[in-house]
């Protein structure tokens, strides 16, 4: 399943409750979220911007936390 989103102005992309960090100047674009062998994959178009593994309880994640990969 892919999600159209926002990224916050602080850097985070909101799905299922739980907030994950990306890279700050990507603020105010708007982002694919998808989730794929439990992980979140966000991508700018064309370009995966992080993917993360998913934390489905409501938390901040973010690069450190959760294994940040970048595209």
């Amino acid at each position: 399943m892919h999600k159209k989103h926002r990224v916050s102005q602080d850097g985070f992309v909101s799905y299922n409750g739980v907030r994950y960090g990306v890279p700050w100047h990507y603020s105010g674009r708007e982002a694919t979220v998808c989730e794929q062998n439990g992980h979140v994959e966000i991508w700018i178009v064309p370009k995966l911007i992080v993917r993360l593994l998913h934390k489905p309880e409501p938390h901040w994640g973010s690069c450190e936390d959760n294994g940040w990969t970048s595209g």
